[in-house]
């Protein structure tokens, strides 16, 4: 049975077996797309490539080119709905829990919206209205930050 090494905080820990892996990842102690290495298999992979899972709608390690949030750091889902609450438009709640694309979105949006509504406050009433909508259904429906780590 090979053993693994996980990359956390700048170094590679362990050893540990798949059994291991499997049982961290189920207890959140370890992500799936964390990268891992084994004496078997020295090139750098992930968890779940290691697991045989794919992670759903992450993006391979070795594609991504960069390493992934540090082990340990999780996000706070109450940070996430506040600053939905509060920022939502501007998509700031997005950005913190790494959806910048969709964050970018979002801001490009509200100051659609903003300089419409000056123009017409029925069309960009609409569209803020629709903007409000989104971000409460966001803030209902993601529970994972963009790594598929689970917030807290």
């Amino acid at each position: 049975m090979s053993d693994y090494f996980l990359y956390h905080g700048g170094k590679f820990t362990g050893p540990f077996t798949k059994a291991d892996l499997i049982e961290m990842v189920a207890g959140g102690k370890a992500s799936r797309t964390e990268p891992c290495t084994s004496a078997s298999q020295p090139e750098v992979q992930t968890v779940d490539d290691v697991m045989g899972q794919p992670a759903r709608g992450q993006v391979r390690f070795e594609s991504a080119g960069r390493l992934p949030a540090p082990a340990g750091y999780q996000r706070n889902r109450g940070v996430y709905i506040i600053l939905g609450l509060l920022f939502g438009g501007w998509g700031f709640h997005n950005f913190y829990a790494g959806y910048h694309a969709v964050g970018a979105v979002e801001f490009i949006y509200t100051i659609i919206a903003i300089a419409l509504f000056a123009a017409s406050v029925a069309f960009g009433g609409a569209m803020l209205l629709a903007m409000a909508v989104w971000v409460i259904v966001e803030i209902c429906r993601v529970k994972e930050d963009a790594n598929g780590n689970l917030m807290a």
